[in-house]
């Protein structure tokens, strides 16, 4: 597994030894990557004040809930129950859109 830069078999901390699902003790190991490749700056972040420019709810008030990393789309969450991915194109800040 993947996250953020690191090999891991159960745990995300660098240098400890994490136990896997067999019990085996594995140590964590930095990847071979840097780090910095690896980490993109987003515009928007989980509880933004978004509105968006395409589409049925263009204009309505939403909130950033999440970035689905593998399709580069924001989960945008309306009226509490609505909620849409929309590409970073698509999204303006809500005090840009009033």
């Amino acid at each position: 597994m993947k996250i953020r830069g690191f090999e891991v078999a159960g745990s995300i901390f660098a240098g400890m030894l994490a136990v896997n699902g067999c019990g085996v003790e594995d140590e964590v190991k930095p990847d071979s990557e840097p780090i910095q490749s690896e980490r993109i700056m987003h515009k928007f972040s989980p509880g933004d004040s978004v509105s968006v420019t395409e589409g049925p709810l263009k204009g309505l008030y939403g909130i950033i809930i999440g970035f689905y990393e593998d399709q580069q789309k924001y989960l945008v969450r309306f009226t509490g129950q609505q909620q849409l991915y929309y590409p970073e194109d698509e999204i303006i800040a809500w005090s840009e859109a009033h």
